[in-house]
């Protein structure tokens, strides 16, 4: 049914009315705006999506590009380790767990006259000789300790020599402490090894000349000391004789310097005490005849070089002669004590007697004969001083930087 409505045609359906019509329009209109929201709502999600794709990705492409620089630079840096470890001086050997070469640098090889190929994969111990073995195993059971070491090594090489190396060892340890194996820097001192061998061949045998020279001057002075005995005994002038007792003294006390040289491991270092009861024990004998003088004797136990103990025995040699000389004038009985303490870097050497003590009027800078102005002098050269007293009889005095 048609109905004109101004010049336009109105097309009716028949059976709806108009507010039915109107109805379904607007269902319709209603669900497009649905369809339009959830097409909109699912374009952002989409959206969302895929800028979070794109960041991401952003991101995957930096942290590539961070990974390729670092790896790119390890690459660098592990060739560059190369070229060093391959060109160093030093030999470097690297060993797993069981002592088996893992790795090992031209040097080292070449030290022992192989290839890197022929001495890796090989057990470290194979390239030793047998008397270094043990050794090698000790070293290597404090290493699995997690103990590093620096330590001699006697090598076996190719053609069998055995060359001398030094050996600074250090432990590898895993992140949890569990031993993985070890790293060596190896150093050649086969050379070092061969001057050092040579130069202590050259002093064994120089030690061997100058004892067997200071034995044959041991000898020659011992001679001299008898002749002077046999002329003692046959003068009968007293003077003489003291003169001749004084003479033996003072060649006895090089005769026991020289003995106690021969007998020392290190003949620039004699024992003080040994040498001094030596020494104070000839020049009592020389005066045998006063038996009934006492002596005692304190001396600490330590070591003078023999450019400080000759002139020291002659010290003692004329302390010890004038106390038995002079000390006990028209006396059959007396007491003499001599000690030699260190105390620090101090030696203080003292001679004192209970006799008469020093006469009236001494000076003790210029009074005495030529036995104690030779005391003053031999003190002056060791360094020391020389004090002279009156103290229940004469204390003498010598104090020395040892």
């Amino acid at each position: 049914m048609y109905k004109k409505v101004g010049d336009l045609p109105l097309v009716m359906s028949v059976g709806f009315s108009e507010s039915d019509v109107k109805h379904r329009v607007s269902r319709r209109v209603w669900v497009l705006f649905l369809v339009s929201a959830m097409l909109m709502l699912f374009v952002a999600a989409i959206a969302s999506m895929l800028g979070k794709m794109i960041r991401t990705n952003r991101a995957l492409q930096s942290e590539i590009a961070e990974r390729r620089t670092a790896e790119a630079g390890l690459e660098e840096s592990e060739a560059r380790y190369r070229r060093m470890v391959d060109t160093a001086i030093e030999g470097i050997v690297s060993l797993d767990c069981g002592g088996r070469i893992t790795f090992v640098n031209g040097q080292m090889a070449s030290m022992l006259g192989y290839s890197t190929g022929e001495m890796t994969g090989r057990m470290f111990e194979s390239f030793f000789p047998p008397d270094q073995l043990e050794d090698h195993r000790f070293q290597m059971s404090i290493r699995a300790q997690g103990r590093d070491a620096v330590y001699e090594r006697c090598c076996l090489d190719r053609n069998g020599g055995r060359p001398w190396t030094l050996v600074s060892a250090k432990a590898v340890m895993d992140h949890a402490g569990a031993y993985t194996g070890s790293f060596a820097m190896v150093t050649d001192i086969n050379e070092r090894k061969k001057y050092e061998t040579e130069i202590t061949r050259q002093l064994e045998e120089k030690g061997l000349l100058l004892r067997e020279t200071h034995h044959r001057i041991k000898n020659n002075i011992a001679s001299i000391a008898s002749l002077l005995s046999l002329h003692m005994g046959s003068t009968t002038s007293p003077e003489a004789v003291n003169a001749l007792r004084e003479a033996i003294g003072h060649v006895s006390s090089m005769v026991a310097l020289y003995e106690k040289m021969q007998l020392s491991d290190d003949i620039r270092e004699i024992p003080v005490r040994a040498y001094l009861e030596d020494l104070v024990d000839i020049v009592v004998k020389l005066y045998s005849g006063k038996t009934n003088i006492s002596v005692e004797k304190e001396f600490d136990d330590f070591t003078l070089g023999s450019r400080v103990l000759f002139p020291l025995g002659i010290i003692v040699n004329e302390l010890m002669t004038d106390a038995m000389k002079h000390a006990f004038p028209g006396r059959e009985t007396g007491r003499v004590r001599i000690s030699a303490v260190k105390s620090g870097n101090r030696v203080i050497l003292t001679v004192r007697d209970d006799g008469a003590g020093l006469p009236g009027g001494f000076d003790p800078a210029s009074s005495g004969g030529l036995g104690l102005m030779l005391v003053r002098m031999l003190s002056q050269q060791i360094g020391g001083t020389f004090t002279i007293e009156s103290d229940g009889g004469t204390k003498s005095t010598v104090e020395f930087k040892a």
